[in-house]
């Protein structure tokens, strides 16, 4: 493992992912902060990498990490903002009920970061538990631009692969189209759905049964799930996981703004 990548001196390793490591780094003008190393530095990785760093130094909003440097000495990198909390999907594993108490703050931030994007053209086109991190305080970041995309971006495939994870990956997409506003409001549907009720509204069985009941838009209502969820949180959901584009709302910070207000009150901290 390198020391140093350009100005940054690197502390300790944080989160090892599937193409990437992330390290705890120190930097005199920024103190602490995230460097993002690719551990397999082919060309497809490395354009992508470069695309984060571009789309995160156009965006500013509380809900994005800030982003300081890329290079490619010794390795791709990318020096980020370091943010004080794990994923959510690791609250999910650990404390469920401490997310669904946060549920109204992580909406927010999720929501408010993708209307930013959306605003400046950009859809991020992979909106999961696994990329929003939440502090202690209910603090929220929404991470991970390298499969983001703009209008004038061509259609991505990473690997061979369609960009997005299946569950949380609109329909259409799935199907082959662009990913687009409506597919970050359906991803964020079924986030929300999941830290309200701990199981994503599609899963179980294999990619292509998932698929066809996304496809159909078989899902059962939070409420029957979880006691505590208000009716009017169903409405706005399933609107939200609606499998045709021009039936789901078109603002996502709206949505999570009526999803909040629908909460109000709703007692969601406890266990079943």
């Amino acid at each position: 493992m390198a020391s140093r990548f350009g100005d940054f001196r690197v502390v300790k390793p944080l989160i090892e992912g599937g193409t990437a490591t992330i390290y705890l780094a120190e930097n005199n003008a920024h103190g602490r902060v995230a460097v993002k190393v690719l551990r397999k530095a082919d060309a497809r990785a490395r354009r992508a990498l470069a695309r984060e760093y571009r789309l995160l130094s156009r965006l500013e909003h509380p809900s994005l990490l800030k982003v300081y440097a890329f290079g490619t000495s010794p390795q791709p990198y990318l020096a980020m903002e370091y943010f004080p909390g794990p994923s959510i999907r690791l609250w999910l594993r650990r404390d469920p009920g401490a997310v669904r108490r946060k549920v109204c703050a992580i909406l927010e931030g999720a929501g408010a970061a993708l209307g930013c994007m959306h605003a400046q053209g950009v859809v991020h086109g992979d909106v999961k538990p696994e990329n929003l991190l939440l502090s202690e305080k209910g603090e929220v970041r929404l991470i991970d631009l390298s499969t983001a995309s703009t209008p004038w971006a061509r259609r991505l495939r990473l690997a061979g692969r369609r960009v997005g994870t299946v569950g949380y990956l609109a329909p259409e997409v799935a199907a082959g189209a662009v990913a687009h506003v409506g597919s970050d409001v359906y991803a964020l549907g079924a986030t929300a759905y999941e830290l309200l009720t701990d199981q994503a509204p599609f899963m179980g069985g294999s990619r292509e049964s998932t698929i066809k009941r996304q496809t159909r838009g078989t899902v059962t209502a939070p409420s029957r799930l979880r006691s505590g969820v208000p009716q009017a949180v169903d409405a706005i959901l399933l609107r939200m996981l609606a499998p045709y584009p021009s039936a789901r709302p078109v603002d996502a910070a709206l949505a999570a703004r009526q999803l909040n207000k629908a909460l109000e009150g709703a007692p969601l901290g406890g266990e079943e």
